[in-house]
């Protein structure tokens, strides 16, 4: 992945004069979202051969095999509903900034001058800390504040799609609702697994999880893409309800949604955390004398169960996120020290 993207970089940015949204320090070919492993491996493309010149709404983000991952986030202002990610059908907001580091990609909206949105993708590096680099989770933080000094009644959504569990779409999905030490979240995975398996190398096995705070304020459903995200639009929320149709990722696309009421905003800025990740019980085979021996992934040597893992995840993102600035600043001052800002812009994107 970071060979394919190195290798498109010098020759494939993109000026940004003239263009809507500023980005800094570059435009790259292709923006890294989610990206924790090779199978959590989510981007957004840029270029002509299939991108939009970098806009997070309009566009559904690939996997780095380039399927389509589908993860989709809308607001309501005021009533009026708006996409902010994805590709849903409703009127998009405005994209007036991007910019990246080592381990963050943060977008700026602008929505009818109204509100003004800051999304935040960070995906942990912990080079000195084995237990946080042992979970294969990422990060969206969607953050909120009025622009125009008045109060605005806002709802927030976001979900993603079965088509993260598999790289066979006529697969069957399973899926269910849940709730574990406030934390809610749905949890994904492919009905039959197959174990060490790939398909357009995605992985075959293992399980998915989307998550948030467990909150009265929030609602969740699982569904057909149109039904869930048209009942936030219509409603500003979700009905609660759970979809127990099991069935192939491709038939009527099933999403798992979370919608929050942030009520009255103002000029205090609100945010949302959003978690998503994968946790397989055994990463690797270790090629042994005679036969090849599964080998257990490393988080469990530090979380007992899966729920333990994603509620410490979810729950340190404060601490994830000093921790990752400070890495984002040793990787700036050191590659602008060894070879200025322009190194500096490959270095700090090929992180992840």
């Amino acid at each position: 992945m970071q060979l394919y993207l190195l290798g498109l970089l010098v020759a494939s940015f993109v000026s940004s004069i003239g263009a809507q949204s500023i980005f800094s320090p570059a435009r790259p070919p292709a923006i890294p979202l989610a990206v924790r492993s090779p199978y959590l491996s989510t981007w957004l493309n840029v270029g002509n051969d299939g991108g939009n010149c970098g806009y997070l709404a309009g566009q559904w983000f690939v996997f780095w095999e380039d399927q389509i991952n589908g993860w989709t986030g809308m607001i309501r202002v005021d009533g009026s509903t708006y996409t902010w990610m994805g590709l849903p059908g409703s009127k998009t907001v405005n994209q007036s900034a991007f910019e990246y580091t080592s381990t963050k990609t943060i977008f700026t909206m602008n929505v009818e001058n109204k509100l003004e949105m800051n999304i935040t993708f960070l995906s942990p590096v912990t080079p000195t800390d084995i237990k946080r680099q042992s979970l294969v989770f990422s990060y969206l933080n969607v953050e909120v504040s009025s622009l125009d000094g008045q109060e605005h009644d806002v709802q927030v959504y976001s979900d993603v799609s079965a088509e993260w569990v598999s790289g066979d779409r006529n697969a069957i999905a399973e899926w269910e609702y849940g709730t574990t030490d406030g934390v809610a979240y749905h949890k994904v995975h492919r009905q039959t697994q197959l174990a060490f398996t790939e398909k357009s190398q995605q992985g075959e096995w293992g399980n998915w999880y989307w998550a948030t705070d467990d909150s009265k304020d929030m609602t969740h459903q699982s569904g057909a893409d149109t039904d869930v995200r048209g009942q936030f639009a219509s409603n500003g929320k979700l009905n609660n309800g759970d979809d127990t149709n099991f069935r192939a990722i491709s038939s009527t696309w099933p999403v798992f949604g979370f919608s929050y009421d942030l009520g009255s905003v103002d000029s205090s800025p609100v945010s949302t955390l959003f978690s998503l990740g994968l946790t397989q019980d055994e990463a690797i085979q270790y090629e042994g004398a005679s036969q090849y021996a599964p080998v257990a992934s490393l988080w469990k040597s530090y979380f007992a169960t899966e729920l333990a893992a994603l509620s410490f995840f979810h729950k340190d993102y404060t601490e994830s996120s000093n921790v990752a600035g400070s890495l984002d600043r040793r990787v700036a001052q050191d590659s602008i020290a060894t070879a200025g800002q322009d190194y500096l812009i490959v270095t700090s994107l090929s992180v992840r």
